[in-house]
């Protein structure tokens, strides 16, 4: 997991792209977090909600991959290029999530401090993805 030591899914290349795809991308709520990759194996088949569970806690709710990205990847007439830019990583990174992995989710752990994780099956049956957090009052 990211806290972690490395393990064997931090040397291939998904985990590299998938870190490069999070560079600079910053996760805007009423505070700002950094966009990181997640990984966690599957020791068993369990469900992502399940795997997830054992390391987060608090409230929990899922939220549709699409949803999440539809305001992060949505050209706004306001956008500065910064911004503009900012639109086009959020768009490659979801991207680079969809052609890699397999049941795209969102888990939401927590109530007013949320640990947001949006992950797939990637090709050996893993867990990986991105995890940021949000603060919502």
């Amino acid at each position: 997991m990211t806290d972690k030591a490395p393990n064997s899914f931090d040397r291939t290349p998904l985990a590299a792209a998938i870190a490069n795809a999070c560079k600079g991308l910053v996760y805007v709520s009423e505070t700002d977090a950094g966009i990181e990759p997640f990984f966690a194996e599957d020791d068993g088949g369990e469900t992502a909600q399940a795997i997830l569970k054992k390391e987060f806690s608090g409230e929990y709710a899922e939220q549709d991959f699409e949803q999440f990205f539809a305001r992060l990847t949505a050209d706004q007439a306001w956008h500065t290029p910064l911004q503009k830019r900012t639109v086009k990583k959020f768009r490659s990174l979801r991207s680079l999530l969809r052609s890699n992995l397999t049941e795209l989710s969102v888990h939401r752990f927590g109530r007013i401090r949320i640990d947001i994780l949006v992950v797939g099956r990637d090709a050996d049956g893993n867990l990986a993805g991105i995890r940021t957090r949000s603060v919502e009052t």
